[in-house]
């Protein structure tokens, strides 16, 4: 449940949502308003229509890692502007390790880590290349490995969902440096995780590549099925599955 709790101790109300989610948002933007809170919004719904947003004080489009800094750089210095964007994708080895010291543990089920964004594919009901770029951008193995292990030390034990949007984009990285690393370290330490990711249905063609995923903690797999009918992932674009 939402209570104004949650909203009277903030300096700042921080949004970030998705298409399905702008009924709650609206919620949101009305109360902070109500409180006299200023508000920060990102993620899909605010990058792919910010003309819808107007009354948010600072919208910040694209990937966070690009646009943050700016804004709180102008923040300090009493400069914020309304819009941050930024034609250019982020490199991922820029992206920080997450502070897990911030969020309580037992209210979670499940832990999310990144290795990759982007896709190859143009399926019409999916707005991922538009968010993160037709071209696969990854982490490199050191960085994935040491944000595992904050995970690890700071007492998590259980499942970590890898939240790409399709976690294959670069096979050749996977099978011949990250997941013989994971598979490696996850053995020294006794297996402290299980994994979950999502994937193109053409994972299916490579059993290299999922029997390395098997060894390094992976469990489950989501695949985007849509339709079993020809005609119709054809005419949406979901060709991998056609």
């Amino acid at each position: 449940m939402f209570r104004d709790e949650d909203i009277l101790w903030a300096d700042y109300v921080f949004i970030s949502a998705m298409e399905i989610q702008k009924n709650s948002v609206r919620e949101i933007v009305r109360k902070a308003k109500d409180f006299g809170k200023k508000i920060v919004a990102g993620g899909p719904l605010f990058s792919l229509s910010p003309d819808r947003f107007e009354e948010i004080d600072h919208l910040l489009l694209q990937e966070a890692e690009t646009n943050l800094p700016h804004f709180i750089k102008d923040l300090t210095k009493g400069e914020a502007k309304h819009l941050y964007a930024n034609s250019e994708w982020t490199d991922l080895s820029l992206s920080p390790i997450p502070k897990w010291d911030l969020i309580d543990f037992s209210k979670y089920a499940v832990l999310s880590v990144q290795y990759c964004r982007g896709c190859p594919f143009d399926c019409e009901f999916c707005d991922v290349a538009l968010l993160n770029g037709k071209e696969a951008r990854t982490k490199n193995k050191i960085q994935m490995l040491e944000e595992l292990e904050t995970l690890y030390m700071k007492g998590w034990r259980g499942i970590v969902f890898f939240a790409d949007d399709n976690f294959i984009l670069k096979p050749h990285n996977l099978k011949e440096i990250f997941l013989p690393a994971l598979a490696k370290w996850m053995e020294e330490r006794r297996y402290p995780f299980s994994f979950l990711t999502q994937a193109s249905i053409n994972l299916g063609e490579d059993e290299d590549l999922m029997k390395l995923m098997v060894a390094a903690g992976f469990n489950s797999v989501f695949v985007g099925i849509e339709t079993v009918e020809k005609k119709s992932l054809i005419e949406c674009r979901k060709v991998m599955n056609s």
